[in-house]
């Protein structure tokens, strides 16, 4: 096996998103990403403005720009917001996504250039402190409503869209004893050596190993930090490829048994493959939540605002998950999805945790353990 192989290291969406806010807390030499802006946090701008209800299509005008990984976004969303409100412009751009420094600088030192974001809870908790979050209700997005509290609650102030899951991906024809634990993941990979693939993704991949050995996921102490470490350590023999993406491909093609990635790669897998399956760990796993974010300084408010109304009501939040295959976050447009992506298995376990941004000595602990991980 190949060592430039062995970390499968693409620019992933959810990859970047979780490189962004750890290589912001680096940008900013250690320190926030207020100091990062060069600002004072305070919102004196247009951003500062609400909406008090849906306006009038023909009151909306004006040009937003949204930053958003490629293809993240319904198939006619753009084309059907132009049609039903034609004085408004939704550019969407790619160019923070290229690279994680080019995000984390497009985060840190620009926040003017965009007006809508996509992003995750690392991200959303580092720009809340900043004041960089245009703040939102149901008042200014009425379709915020439709969204379960759940998440509403673990990323405020942005438009939740989807999840994220880790879970258990597995070749029920070949493992006739479904993996319940992690523990079961860590024994059945030296029992199928060098047919289990496992995720990529520093932080997940260190909170299932916090996990495994009795922790929090979430954990930032060094001494539990260095445990997770030594237990990917001890798995990593075994292990085909470190993934980031396409962690469900290789059940399918026959190349791994066992697959540890997120649970709607494994779902939609599922529907082509009888013989995949997926399983949440008993013990635990990790999950994390992406939105969509008005951004404080936006010179378009109404415009960004009336655009995360849009995304979230029915048909064209149906035409999201239908066209990205994601994990819903709200179940007001079931009867438009496609079935297979309504199954449970798509859904957040009770007994998930959502990784915050671990602050920056926790930053620098998660990276210093996962370095010592890809050395090791």
């Amino acid at each position: 096996m190949a060592n430039d192989n062995f970390f499968s290291s693409p620019m992933t969406r959810r990859r970047m998103l979780s490189r962004a806010a750890m290589l912001a807390a680096g940008a900013a030499g250690g320190g926030t990403l207020l100091a990062a802006c060069g600002g004072s946090g305070t919102n004196s701008g247009p951003g500062s403005a609400t909406l008090s209800g849906p306006p009038a299509p023909e009151s909306v005008k004006g040009s937003a720009v949204y930053l958003n990984y490629p293809g993240w976004i319904g198939s006619n969303t753009i084309a059907d917001f132009h049609k039903q409100y034609p004085g408004a412009e939704i550019k969407e751009s790619a160019s923070g996504f290229e690279t994680a420094t080019s995000v984390a600088q497009a985060i840190g030192q620009n926040p003017k250039a965009y007006d809508l974001l996509l992003l995750n809870n690392d991200i959303a908790q580092r720009l809340a402190a900043a004041n960089l979050i245009l703040p939102i209700d149901e008042k200014s997005v009425p379709s915020l409503a439709l969204v379960e509290d759940r998440f509403r609650k673990a990323i405020p102030n942005t438009l939740p869209i989807d999840t994220d899951t880790f879970a258990i991906g597995y070749r029920k024809d070949i493992i006739k004893d479904p993996p319940r634990t992690w523990a079961d993941v860590w024994r059945l990979a030296s029992q199928y050596p060098q047919k289990v693939v496992f995720t990529g993704m520093d932080r997940p991949a260190l909170g299932i190993a916090l996990i495994y050995k009795g922790f929090k996921a979430d954990s930032t102490d060094a001494n539990e930090l260095t445990q997770a470490k030594d237990a990917l350590l001890e798995i990593k023999p075994h292990v085909l490829a470190f993934k980031v993406s396409d962690l469900a491909q290789p059940l399918a093609d026959g190349t791994a048994v066992l697959s540890v990635g997120l649970s709607y790669e494994f779902v939609s897998l599922m529907a082509d493959n009888p013989n995949v399956d997926v399983a949440f760990a008993e013990d635990g796993t990790v999950f994390d939540v992406e939105a969509i974010a008005a951004v404080s300084a936006t010179h378009a408010p109404e415009v960004a605002l009336t655009f995360l109304d849009f995304v979230m009501q029915p048909p064209n939040y149906a035409n999201f998950i239908n066209t990205t295959r994601a994990a819903r976050v709200s179940t007001a447009a079931d009867s438009m999805i496609d079935k297979v992506l309504l199954s449970p298995k798509m859904d957040v376990p009770a007994n998930a945790t959502m990784q915050g941004f671990p602050g920056v000595e926790g930053a620098k602990a998660v990276t210093l353990a996962w370095q010592q991980f890809q050395s090791g």
